[in-house]
């Protein structure tokens, strides 16, 4: 159990209601429609302000690659939770023998199931690897937490 003062709950939520973790969506979204050098340079204040607050940069990563890559529906359940604050994203790339050198990954994504199934959230895979340095990877400062995992 990660335990946070109450203080960083605060703050968090405060940002998150902000508007800033979408605001370079469009209304409908949640955004502000504004463009992404607006939202990145707002969000530069808040990252070294706080680094419980700069690793929601991550969330908005997260979210933002699942309105371009994500199925519909992983949008509306993944990206909308993320943009609105009540989830938090991560990104799970890196590993002990590649560092940052996203080429020598060796984690490996194996189907499990038959495939894609519209009503579903898209095909399950089952991972082996090993990942590290996973910022924000666990804590209690939304109801859940998603993890995109870099795999081959």
């Amino acid at each position: 159990r990660v335990v946070l003062p109450q203080a960083t709950h605060e703050a968090r939520r405060a940002y998150a209601e902000s508007g800033l973790l979408s605001a370079a969506q469009d209304y409908d979204t949640g955004g502000m429609q504004l463009p992404y050098t607006v939202e990145a340079a707002a969000n530069s204040f808040f990252a070294v302000a706080s680094i419980s607050i700069g690793s929601n940069l991550l969330t908005a990563g997260n979210a933002n690659l699942l309105m371009v890559h994500g199925t519909p529906l992983q949008q509306q359940v993944f990206a909308l939770n993320e943009f609105n604050g009540r989830w938090a994203g991560t990104m799970c790339l890196s590993e002990p023998q590649a560092g940052s050198s996203l080429s020598d990954v060796a984690t490996r994504a194996l189907p499990d199931g038959d495939g894609f199934d519209s009503d579903t959230l898209g095909p399950r895979y089952r991972l082996k690897g090993n990942k590290m340095w996973i910022s924000s990877g666990d804590h209690e400062l939304t109801e859940n937490i998603v993890h995109l995992v870099l795999a081959k």
